[in-house]
């Protein structure tokens, strides 16, 4: 039976370099345009196969079914580093920023801001755990002609992705419901440290024929005298990063352990 795939693309997690490795594979003819809320996913979805993009979780209640569920997830401290590159590159043109009437300057920087501190506040948890009804989803939809993550976005697309303020991100229930979603049959889960070893497990998970080498990183920052790098934050910002990601490193370890498990089992097969 033919069945869509929707890989849910979490922001900073490699997904660009698996995004580009799954269109390949099963036909950029047969891949949504599109990469996230608006309008045009409510018209003619059905004539695509592959969906994906920066999604609220839950639009995997808008897509055709038989429906399988790819993404990946990362080490929480070099998700942070990695979105704080992201983002001193880009200046101010990014919708994640558009508060700011300055460019990031720093860590220390981008740890002191109130809004990117909500947004990094288990991030990743939060994608895979958050909850919005498919009615909430369509109204939002309907009111987007086309997503656009630069600094003039709208609030609409802010909210698709990052919520609102009034989310509690330290909800336990956020990890319960984010493991529970990611343990289903239908979905494959990978950490982005992994992708290398388990690419084809995770091709073969989801149904599709075919041999991926180790992938080319795509949307890499450059590694320049102003790249922030892991190994030397300070102990104290690692702390404060480790504080607001604790259910991230809950995920990331129940995500690397089950995929290693799926790549072991591929070998072994």
């Amino acid at each position: 039976m033919r069945h869509s795939i929707y890989f849910h693309h979490i922001g900073k997690t490699g997904g660009t370099s698996l995004g580009t490795i799954l269109a390949d594979a099963i036909g950029q003819d047969q891949s949504y345009p599109h990469h996230g809320i608006s309008r045009a996913l409510l018209e003619g979805t059905h004539r695509f196969r592959l969906f994906t993009g920066h999604y609220p979780y839950d639009v995997v209640q808008l897509l055709p079914r038989p429906l399988r569920v790819v993404t990946t997830v990362r080490e929480p401290v070099a998700h942070v580093v990695s979105m704080v590159n992201h983002l001193r590159r880009l200046g101010l043109d990014h919708i994640a920023l558009r508060h700011r009437t300055r460019p990031l300057e720093s860590l220390d920087d981008f740890l002191e801001d109130p809004v990117l501190a909500r947004i990094s506040t288990n991030m990743q948890t939060f994608s895979v755990g958050r909850s919005i009804s498919a009615a909430r989803l369509r109204e939002a939809a309907e009111r987007i002609d086309g997503v656009n993550w630069t600094a003039t976005g709208t609030g609409e697309d802010f909210w698709c992705l990052y919520g609102s303020p009034e989310d509690d991100r330290h909800d336990p229930a956020l990890l319960a419901r984010g493991l529970e979603r990611l343990s289903g049959d239908h979905v494959v889960a990978v950490g982005c440290e992994q992708i290398d070893a388990a690419i084809n497990a995770v091709l073969g998970q989801l149904g599709i024929v075919s041999v991926a080498t180790a992938s080319t990183r795509l949307n890499v920052a450059p590694r320049d005298e102003k790249t922030l790098r892991v190994e030397r934050i300070s102990p104290q910002q690692r702390r404060e990063i480790e504080n607001r990601t604790r259910l991230d490193h809950a995920l990331h370890r129940a995500v690397t352990a089950a995929a290693a498990s799926l790549t072991d089992a591929t070998a072994a097969a």
